[in-house]
């Protein structure tokens, strides 16, 4: 022990967001008197709160709490280590949305939007009685255990805790939703985003069925249209090229 901070060496669980869940840490200076510290001493793996988020700058374990409340909702992007890929082909894609269904089930939630890139995922996402952690953690936990057993890979997915931005009003909700939907031509996969089968953008604007999603609140804001809806984005998408 030095100072303030307490030295350990532990290893890393691959797939589980910092934060929330079971978590591993390499050699690192971790505040002395912190909730994990006898755990640690007695090789007890770490059980972090659902909100305090341990964000590691220089060796040093910092706290970061999530803000989060029964309801809120989320624009949650999660990249692969390294911005490798983490989707390979529609295998690995059906497999990331059943095992988001799982969690589903387990933590009940609304997904209002998504889109699974090649490197990363976007999810648009409202919490009922249990926060983003325990969804993302349930999620991405099981789908990296998945891909590296088919793959034959060791070490992290995903690159470090998800990233997280609360949606605060309606018009930030219905912009999200066609930031998402547009991430395809924006990474030039696609020149129309009706075309590209892994987001839920079909779904908004046709009769198709997605079982992952529920339009209804989103669309709500546009006069129950789907027409409407493509239009606002057809809309977004001309700033996006302009």
């Amino acid at each position: 022990m030095s100072g303030n901070f307490f030295l350990f060496h532990l290893l890393i669980l691959e797939g589980i967001s910092p934060g929330e869940g079971l978590y591993h840490f390499h050699l690192l200076n971790f505040p002395v008197n912190s909730p994990a510290e006898s755990k640690v001493k007695a090789g007890i793996p770490i059980i972090l709160s659902n909100t305090i988020h341990y964000q590691l700058r220089k060796g040093v374990v910092m706290y970061h709490r999530r803000e989060w409340s029964p309801g809120c909702t989320y624009h949650i992007t999660a990249r692969g280590n390294r911005q490798y890929t983490i989707f390979r082909n529609k295998d690995d894609r059906l497999m990331y949305l059943k095992y988001l269904e799982d969690a589903k089930h387990k933590y009940p939630f609304i997904l209002h939007s998504y889109c699974l890139m090649t490197n990363h995922v976007h999810l648009l996402l409202q919490t009922i009685d249990d926060p983003p952690g325990k969804i993302i953690h349930q999620t991405h936990y099981r789908y990296a255990r998945y891909f590296n057993k088919k793959n034959g890979f060791n070490g992290h997915l995903f690159e470090g805790p998800y990233r997280s931005v609360i949606i605060k009003n309606n018009k930030q909700l219905v912009d999200t939703s066609c930031y998402i939907h547009l991430n395809p031509i924006k990474a030039g996969i696609v020149t129309d985003p009706g075309s590209y089968q892994w987001s839920s953008y079909r779904s908004f604007i046709t009769n198709s069925r997605n079982i992952h999603v529920n339009q209804d609140r989103i669309l709500s804001y546009m006069n129950n249209s789907k027409e409407n809806y493509k239009f606002y984005t057809e809309t977004k998408l001309y700033q996006f090229n302009n």
